[in-house]
């Protein structure tokens, strides 16, 4: 009821009307981690009588984390489980090719739900599927951008082709762009030509801006709230884990991690604590009131630079409404820390593979109090300015309302 409230208070104080949107694509709308919860957030002021959300079965979801009121579909791609076999590339080539047979299977769906336009994010194989519908039916189409689309597919030669030629035709051909960092939508614009629009993630609409007046008394906690599926990350959070406990403090984990996948990540169980999966209406909160600094990790390897330059963390508009300094350690092209470098003073950056250097970084922020608060209080504004729900709304309708110019509206013709 709650969410309900703010999002028809929100909706209603834009003063403009919302089309009818139907959302295809492979990533949920849901209450997660990353693209589903910028999609969530993104989607959570819009009226619920006007969206429907036409999800693939590549990735599992979870009905309970859903939007309350809208209208969720689903989009079969059989055999999706080959996807996480040693036939993964080829069953993926076989979806990229395969996909102009899902767009028309789509078609009627769509169809349907009677939208005045589509939305679809460039990931995995959906967004395809929704080129071709909105051909078909002559719908706009607008396209979201959260990670470099090229990491999200892996498949042979023929196929990794037909996938470049379909995105560079979605991106010129879109009713509107909207790319998720700076540094994307001026990569995008140079390989394409065409401008996009830049939509950070927004924060929780559940976020109450806490701010802490007294530190409690226990051991400085350093908190990291995410995942570790990468072995990229699970090497910076395993050693950033090992140098907190050695100075003394502690080091908590939250999100979908237990023991099991610390094992496999091969980070020592005794140098973290598992707090698990906090429900959005709580986790500000509880992340706010249990920790003392915040860590983002951003990967060093070189096969994640695209990924970590073009892409944002999501994570960061949650982080910055805690009002707790925060640690950014990833390479100084990686969007975390230029938007440090943007923002003085609202992170503590660290650049480099050392564990000196965090060390240095960690041992600061447990010994001067008046530093955390300076930290905090400018991570806060900086996020205010940056990741406000309402300006991400502001934004998204605009762009989906806009007359889209003549050379790139979506319109009839063929997209194999």
């Amino acid at each position: 009821m709650i969410a309900e409230n703010v999002r028809n208070l929100l909706a209603t104080r834009s003063g403009v009307s919302h089309p009818r949107l139907t959302y295809v694509g492979d990533v949920p709308v849901e209450a997660g981690f990353a693209g589903s919860q910028v999609l969530f957030r993104l989607f959570f002021t819009y009226p619920a009588d006007r969206l429907t959300i036409v999800e693939s079965n590549i990735q599992a979801t979870h009905p309970e984390r859903r939007l309350p009121g809208v209208r969720y579909l689903g989009l079969d791609f059989p055999a999706c489980r080959l996807l996480y076999t040693r036939l993964g590339r080829g069953y993926a080539g076989f979806l990229t090719l395969s996909a102009p047979y899902f767009g028309r299977r789509l078609t009627g769906r769509v169809r349907h739900s009677r939208p005045d336009a589509l939305v679809t994010i460039a990931h995995g194989f959906g967004w395809m599927a929704a080129m071709r519908a909105a051909s078909q039916l002559k719908l706009p189409l607008h396209v979201i951008v959260h990670d470099h689309w090229k990491d999200c597919i892996s498949c042979g030669p023929l196929a990794t082709r037909r996938a470049e030629m379909s995105f560079a035709r979605l991106y010129r051909q879109a009713a509107s762009r909207l790319c998720i960092s700076p540094a994307m939508a001026e990569q995008y614009e140079r390989e394409f030509g065409c401008p996009a629009t830049v939509l950070y993630p927004s924060r929780s609409p559940y976020a109450g801006g806490i701010r802490r007046l007294k530190r409690p008394t226990r051991p400085f906690t350093f908190s990291y709230a995410g995942s570790v599926g990468s072995r990229a990350y699970a090497a910076l959070i395993g050693r950033f884990g090992r140098i907190v406990t050695s100075a003394g403090g502690r080091f908590a984990l939250y999100g979908n991690i237990d023991s099991a996948c610390l094992s496999a990540a091969g980070i020592d169980q005794g140098m973290v604590q598992l707090r698990g999966t906090v429900p959005a209406s709580d986790f500000i909160t509880r992340l706010s009131l249990e920790s003392d600094a915040l860590l983002l990790p951003m990967s060093f390897e070189r096969e994640h630079r695209s990924n970590m330059s073009l892409s944002f963390p999501s994570k960061l508009a949650d982080y910055t409404s805690t009002g707790l300094p925060i640690v950014i350690w990833g390479p100084p092209y990686c969007s975390a820390t230029r938007w440090a470098g943007e923002h003085p003073g609202a992170a503590l950056a660290v650049d480099v593979v050392d564990d000196g250097a965090i060390e240095v970084a960690v041992r600061k922020l447990m010994a001067e109090p008046k530093l955390c608060s300076s930290l905090g209080t400018a991570a806060a504004r900086a996020g205010d300015r940056c990741f406000s729900p309402a300006a991400a709304s502001r934004i998204f309708l605009r762009a989906i309302t806009a007359e889209p110019a003549r050379e790139v509206a979506v319109t009839g013709g063929r997209h194999d």
